[in-house]
């Protein structure tokens, strides 16, 4: 699912439950390439946290992060401060706090990706918010 309100928001904000990893993708170009915020749950080295896209169907893993809870609901809100880009993840016993520096936006576009790891694995998002300055 991809959008473009063609405003450069400056907070996302949503709650996500997942039961391996799932994206959320900004400051996109119509094609999807740009920035995502991905919340991994699967652990062993795959992490929750910021990576660049190339499109909607491709992309790198975050490189820094930390690993999420599953089967957990995570309140996310993504603050854009001009190249600065912080994610503030928490939930029920936790919290994480997540920064991209260098941030240029390629577009307006957004979108959420349940990423590929199969039938078994499901990702729910909630209370979908954006904020301008």
């Amino acid at each position: 699912m991809w959008r473009d309100d063609h405003i450069a928001y400056q907070q996302y904000s949503f709650k996500m439950m997942s039961q391996g990893l799932a994206d959320f993708f900004f400051g996109c170009s119509s094609a999807g390439k740009g920035t995502m915020f991905r919340i991994d749950t699967r652990g062993s080295g795959d992490l929750s946290g910021f990576a660049a896209t190339s499109s909607w169907t491709s992309w790198a893993a975050p490189a820094s992060g930390f690993t999420a809870p599953s089967n957990t609901w995570i309140n996310v809100v993504i603050d854009i401060q001009g190249s600065t880009v912080t994610a503030h993840a928490t939930w029920m016993g936790g919290s994480q706090t997540v920064s991209l520096t260098g941030y240029k936006p390629l577009g307006t576009a957004y979108a959420f990706n349940g990423d590929g790891l199969g039938g078994g694995s499901l990702t729910w998002v909630s209370g979908f918010q954006t904020a301008k300055a």
